[in-house]
């Protein structure tokens, strides 16, 4: 994971929106691995706890990024 490809992750902005009846999350975040800073965005669907969606989007994020490289 990050630990092993010696990289990190920052997370910048983090809003939170009302589209329609519904709330989400955005998560504006910065991939630091090899030298490079990489931006990166999650978004992901409020359920039940504003916190929980914030973590689901930069994971969303986070994981688009390992998986693509």
């Amino acid at each position: 994971a990050l630990s092993s490809r010696a990289a990190s992750v920052e997370v910048e902005h983090v809003i939170v929106q009302s589209i329609g009846p519904e709330e989400s999350v955005a998560v504006r975040a910065t991939y630091y691995g090899e030298g490079e800073g990489v931006a990166l965005m999650g978004t992901a669907l409020v359920h039940e706890e504003v916190a929980e969606a914030g973590v689901r989007a930069l994971l969303h994020a986070v994981n688009r990024k390992l998986v693509g490289s």
